[in-house]
């Protein structure tokens, strides 16, 4: 989605997945992307808008892994 291109309503689409993907992938996964689009009949022309609400930053704290074996069986994974 740029200036000058085609309106393209699966490239908008595509655009807002691609910034909702980064967007969680850096620390925001309740991020919200909203796409509107503007058509002007008369000028052959449209406005796309993106809205980004990137919701509060996350980080994970320590992660601890417990290992519970099998009733009967052996421990599977290593310390």
């Amino acid at each position: 989605v740029r200036e000058g291109a085609a309106f393209d309503k699966v490239a908008i689409a595509a655009a807002r997945d691609t910034i909702l993907t980064r967007l969680g992938n850096n620390g925001y996964p309740s991020a919200q992307v909203l796409a509107g689009y503007e058509t002007y009949l008369d000028t052959y022309s449209a406005r796309v808008t993106l809205d980004v609400l990137p919701g509060p930053l996350t980080r994970l704290g320590e992660v601890a892994v417990e290992v519970t074996p099998r009733e009967g069986g052996r421990r599977q994974v290593d310390d």
